[in-house]
């Protein structure tokens, strides 16, 4: 087996390393130009190695929590979770979870000028629901959206009792349909 090389400082992979949630348990990731024991192009990191990684660099808005449930909304009025925030024109797009309760979520966008104060939810919300009998019958969540320049795509979990499965559901055009 080869000998790990260190490889030079990349600040792409420091932007990285801050942006990843570090918890107390010890974990591995892959890491692109990393700066100890790479192979190449790719290094192993521990939760301890991440921690030393200039998390300083990091500051928490005063304005948190930016987003939060909608009690009024059936949908969404257990929580709100794992969001994808993108930039449409002057607006920040966000594609949410919402969850009705622990165990069933759909997926929604809001969207917001600054990415932190007056968000907009769609009027349509929720854009991707469940399907009676389906594979996604019980939740959809964890979205990751793309605009390809003529549609968009989004990726979803899709969950029917204990199986959990990624499914796509596209939109053309670039107008979501706010206004």
């Amino acid at each position: 087996m080869p000998s790990p090389r260190r490889q030079p400082r990349s600040r792409w992979a420091i932007d990285k390393i801050d942006a990843l949630p570090v918890g107390e348990l010890a974990r591995t990731l892959l890491c692109r130009n990393a700066k100890r024991f790479s192979l190449r192009e790719t290094a192993i990191w521990t939760s301890a190695q991440l921690q030393s990684c200039h998390r300083s660099t990091w500051t928490k808005h005063e304005a948190n929590p930016i987003f939060q449930a909608d009690p009024g909304l059936e949908w969404e009025k257990h929580k709100v979770t794992a969001c994808q925030v993108v930039r449409q024109g002057g607006w920040h797009v966000m594609f949410y979870i919402g969850f009705r309760d622990n165990d069933h979520a759909q997926i929604g966008i809001a969207r917001s000028r600054d990415g932190v104060t007056g968000w907009q939810r769609h009027p349509a919300n929720p854009i991707i629901r469940p399907g009676q009998d389906q594979w996604d019958h019980d939740a959809c969540y964890k979205p990751f959206a793309l605009f390809d320049g003529r549609k968009w795509q989004l990726w979803y979990n899709g969950r029917h009792g204990s199986v959990e499965q990624i499914g796509v559901v596209l939109h053309e055009g670039a107008d979501l349909g706010f206004e």
